[in-house]
């Protein structure tokens, strides 16, 4: 069996997208939908200008702490979609401290852990692994169990990308019953495809199958729900880039095609989702077949989609995967030289 390149999943896939009519006039008592309304416009050049506005007004009508609470942590957001660390670190510490002052402390270790992915995709675990052992020393004095997950999810998926394989699934073992008891769905995939991830590279594969079936019947039953649990970003996920990764380990190719099309069913249903799990899916199973044509193809609509989120950890990833699928159809290219210059020392 092979081992196959893993794309690893960060928060911002747990966190759900709305939108909400516009409403017309201020009122405190529907604070968090008028933030909420900002989602739509997360990562985009009209945020900062619609937020300003929206802070104006609340400002205007006294929003107090917890109107601070929630303009801020819309704003850390909004720079952690984008990848920018500098904005992140400095709005970081600001949200966490209203999040004591209004009580709310699985968003202070939410936000923490946003800290840490920031750093991870901007390409430094080591920073991401040492902000999540501060993250578990402080919950684990304060014997806060939200605190010890959020550090233990942060903690295994900077191993996970150091490919210490081992420790990552450990750290997650730690941190997925305690999701899964909560409810915190979105959460709750994202550390189990972790954790698949983290099980391929030692070949574990029938705890990887268990795993991924677990999540396969979830977001199937979410989907068939009248009132879903899961937002379809989630179930593309699973039956898109984790049913791929797990199907790929095993060579089941039959497998890898029947999710395939159930995924690009979804993406009929849902033609909004970012095509970036489906594109990393479709390269595994070209991968897998030895297309190299269409892997690279896959590859390239995948860099774009990876480029625009700024997320360099999987696009280092991808760079490599395009290098070595040049290797094996004999063509060298400027990616491949690229990638020889910066992994050589």
């Amino acid at each position: 069996m092979k081992t196959i390149t893993t794309f690893i999943l960060l928060l911002f896939i747990s966190i759900p997208a709305y939108c909400i009519a516009d409403k017309g006039v201020y009122d405190k008592d529907s604070l968090g939908v008028y933030v909420q309304e900002l989602d739509r416009y997360l990562s985009t050049e009209e945020f900062i200008p619609r937020w300003d506005t929206l802070k104006a007004l609340i400002d205007e009508n006294d929003g107090g702490v917890n109107g601070s609470y929630l303009l801020y942590r819309q704003k850390n957001t909004h720079y952690y979609y984008l990848g920018e660390l500098d904005s992140v670190k400095k709005y970081t510490p600001i949200v966490m401290d209203l999040c004591v002052k209004v009580d709310d402390m699985s968003e202070y270790y939410y936000q923490w852990s946003m800290l840490a992915d920031t750093y991870m995709m901007n390409g430094d675990a080591n920073a991401s692994l040492e902000e999540g052992k501060r993250m578990n020393e402080e919950a684990m004095r304060e014997n806060n169990k939200t605190g010890i997950s959020y550090g233990a999810y942060t903690i295994a998926t900077a191993y996970l990308s150091l490919k210490e394989y081992p420790k990552a699934e450990q750290y997650y073992e730690v941190a997925l019953p305690f999701f899964k008891e909560m409810g915190r769905w979105g959460m709750y995939v994202t550390i189990a495809g972790n954790y698949i991830n983290a099980l391929i590279p030692q070949l574990k594969t029938d705890k990887a199958l268990t795993m991924f079936y677990t999540l396969d019947s979830l977001v199937t039953l979410s989907e068939n729900s009248p009132k879903p649990f899961f937002v379809p970003d989630i179930t593309v996920i699973v039956k898109g880039l984790l049913a791929s990764t797990v199907f790929a380990q095993v060579g089941d190719t039959g497998k890898m095609a029947y999710y395939l099309k159930e995924t690009e069913q979804l993406y009929k249903k849902y033609p909004y989702i970012s095509r970036l799990y489906l594109y990393n899916a479709h390269k595994l199973y070209a991968t897998t077949i030895g297309d190299h044509t269409g892997q690279i193809a896959y590859i390239d609509s995948a860099i774009v989609l990876t480029e625009a989120i700024n997320d360099k950890v999987n696009l280092f990833r991808l760079y490599r995967d395009k290098a070595l699928a040049y290797e094996k159809s004999q063509v060298i290219t400027k990616e491949r030289m690229y990638f020889w210059i910066n992994t050589s020392h």
